[in-house]
C-alpha cells in the first residue's frame, strides 16, 4: 500500500517532523508512506495523483475510532486499492475526495500529520494482532 500524506502549511515545527519520521520509519515493515509538504493552497490541485482514494482529513465530520480507521486500510487492501492520498490543512475541489475525520478539536495542519501517521501505524498493529504500546 503507498500513502502519501499532502499537509498544506508555510512551516511545519520541527518536532512535529521528528514524529512523522520516525512512523515512516516504523510503517516501512507495512507499506510505503510520503509527506509532501505544499506552501501556497494553489499547490493543491497541481498534484498528480495516482489513482487510488483521496480523503480530506477535518473536523467537521464524525471522528473513526482506530479499529475503524483498521478496517479502512483492510477494506482498500482487499479492494485492491494500491494507493491512498490524505490532505491536511486545504479543500481540494474535486468532487470523488471523501471525508475523514481523526479528531473533533481543529488542530495545526502539522500535529494533524503526526497524528494521522500515528494513526496508519496503529491500524497496521491492529491489523497484524501486534501490541501497539512497548
Amino acid at each position: 500500500m503507498n500513502y502519501t500524506i499532502y499537509i498544506q502549511e508555510k512551516r511545519i515545527a520541527s518536532f512535529f517532523q521528528d514524529n512523522m519520521k520516525e512512523f515512516v520509519k516504523r510503517l516501512g515493515r507495512y507499506c510505503k508512506i510520503q509527506i509532501v509538504q505544499m506552501k501556497k493552497p494553489q499547490d493543491v490541485e497541481r498534484q498528480k495523483l495516482k489513482a487510488g482514494r483521496n480523503f480530506v482529513v477535518t473536523e467537521e465530520e464524525s471522528s473513526v475510532s482506530s479499529e475503524e480507521f483498521a478496517s479502512y486500510i483492510r477494506n482498500m487492501e482487499v479492494h485492491g486499492i494500491s494507493n491512498c492520498n490524505f490532505f491536511i490543512g486545504c479543500k481540494p475541489v474535486r468532487e470523488e475526495y471523501e471525508y475523514l475525520s481523526i479528531s473533533r478539536f481543529t488542530i495545526s495542519p502539522g500535529l494533524l500529520g503526526a497524528i494521522l501517521c500515528e494513526q496508519i501505524y496503529r491500524g497496521y498493529r491492529i491489523l497484524n494482532g501486534q501490541p501497539y504500546h512497548k
